[in-house]
């Protein structure tokens, strides 16, 4: 459970490319994960979803791929 977000998990058709997403609407969130994965992929963008929730970034940022850019920005060497 993550403090304060209530959430629920689906399997579903996603974009090519696509692993999982996140609809949100207020407080509560749907991680959708694509059908097509493997177990392993699905455990995989399972804990990638619940990362960006629990790193705050759905309150930060509006733009996906954004959020996407700065989550997984590397620091410099």
């Amino acid at each position: 459970m993550i403090e304060g977000r209530d959430f629920t998990v689906k399997l579903g058709t996603t974009a090519p490319g696509i692993d999982s997403y996140i609809v949100r609407y207020r407080d509560y969130c749907t991680i959708i994960i694509s059908d097509q994965l493997s177990p392993e992929g699905r455990l995989e963008a399972y804990e990638h979803e619940v990362w960006h929730m629990e790193n705050g970034d759905l309150d930060r940022d509006r733009d996906p791929e954004l959020m996407e850019i700065r989550a997984h920005k590397k620091p410099p060497a």
